[in-house]
């Protein structure tokens, strides 16, 4: 199959996957919120989220795939299926209708989206080569970035012409065609053993450099930007303009910036390139401090911002393209859950942490300790350098 073909499938897979997860945590919190809703009741809906977390558990069956030839195609094939009969049954619901039931639902769709994204992205690994991986990391960093500015942007405008029903029968059709695309893929044979092996996972070269960059590298940056909005908003900058420069000027941003750094990015320079990008990620962490703390000028905020997205969409591309390296070939599935579990973890949790410190101390010592946890992150980075190059170049 043509190379550039298959890059744009993928980018096409992890848009539907981005897609109706910003949608659903996102958009859908804002309607409910128009509609009503209790912010007790909104955060208890953020729950649906939690079955990312167990991608690692989600793997085991993907990764054994004893009832399947080809396991991985299969597998996501299925789950493609499921999402779009979920999809389908929640353009019927109405909102106002039973909470608990909405709930219910939404936690099957992020189950099976969670579920979803191990066998299509350890397909993935599997079918790009070493001297692809990098531009893999990019178009999948891009592909989120995309289905973020689709989730959070597009849906929402679409709901607001034409009604809840159409944005979710959009992603029903996306989810059908995803499933039909996926069986067009060739498989690597699966070898004469399916044994999970996840014991081999945590003894590999290079692994104990690895682990701590996966759980500590991306969380402090992500957090930051979670909070940027709200502290624009705070700074006095209209609603209108934070949404169009930070939600999809910063995501344009960071999408380019993914992308033109798979032209340089290799597996020979991604251990020096990870210090570099979260040095460069702390840096933009503590000008933004700056700026919150001193007060400065809406459009030097704003240009701060850029240089947030920037460090997200390159630090986002190599953290992919690392993730796929440390995936060994006869447990793609489950490597892959381990990595994501372990970031989908941390993710989750430094938002709790950052949000007591900016309700305690405010924004600009948050953004602060964020910027020296990161910049403490890249440190470590630098000297587990020489330990990650040797497993890269020797796998």
């Amino acid at each position: 199959m043509n190379r550039a073909l298959l890059q744009l499938m993928f980018f096409w897979f992890n848009v539907s996957l981005t897609l109706p997860v910003t949608w659903l945590m996102l958009g859908l919190p804002l309607i409910l919120h128009q509609q009503g809703w209790s912010g007790q009741q909104l955060g208890l809906f953020q729950l649906a989220a939690l079955p990312a977390v167990i991608k690692l558990w989600l793997a085991l069956p993907v990764e054994r795939g004893r009832r399947f030839r080809q396991r991985y195609k299969s597998w996501g094939s299925l789950l493609w299926l499921g999402l779009a009969l979920l999809f389908a049954l929640l353009s019927q619901f109405d909102l106002q209708q039973n909470k608990s039931l909405l709930f219910a639902l939404l936690l099957c769709c992020s189950l099976l989206l969670a579920w979803c994204d191990v066998p299509v992205n350890a397909l993935a690994i599997a079918l790009f080569h070493d001297s692809e991986q990098a531009r893999a990391g990019s178009v999948r960093a891009a592909a989120l970035f995309t289905g973020a500015v689709g989730g959070s942007g597009i849906m929402l405008l679409l709901w607001q012409h034409h009604g809840w029903a159409l944005p979710c029968l959009l992603m029903s059709a996306a989810a059908l065609l995803c499933a039909l695309l996926l069986r067009l893929l060739p498989e690597p044979p699966a070898g004469e053993s399916r044994r999970v092996d996840m014991r081999g996972f945590f003894r590999q070269p290079g692994g104990k450099g690895w682990y701590p960059l996966c759980v500590l590298a991306f969380p402090f940056l992500g957090s930051g930007w979670l909070w940027l909005k709200p502290l624009l908003l705070d700074a006095g900058l209209p609603m209108h303009q934070v949404i169009m420069w930070v939600g999809v000027g910063g995501s344009v941003t960071g999408a380019v910036v993914s992308l033109i750094g798979a032209r340089w990015l290799n597996r020979r320079n991604a251990s020096a390139a990870l210090p570099g990008w979260l040095l460069f990620a702390g840096v933009s962490l503590l000008l933004l401090a700056a700026g919150v703390s001193l007060r400065l000028s809406a459009g030097l905020l704003l240009a701060i911002s850029t240089l947030m997205a920037c460090a997200i969409g390159g630090l986002s591309a190599l953290m992919f393209m690392l993730m796929m390296a440390f995936s060994r070939e006869e447990n793609r599935a489950v490597d892959y859950g381990i990595q994501a579990s372990l970031f989908t973890l941390s993710r989750l949790s430094v938002p709790l942490f950052s949000g007591l410190l900016l309700d305690r101390f405010g924004g600009g010592v948050m953004l602060t300790t964020l910027a020296g946890c990161t910049l403490a992150v890249a440190l470590y980075a630098w000297l587990q350098r020489r330990v990650i190059a040797a497993r890269l170049i020797q796998s």
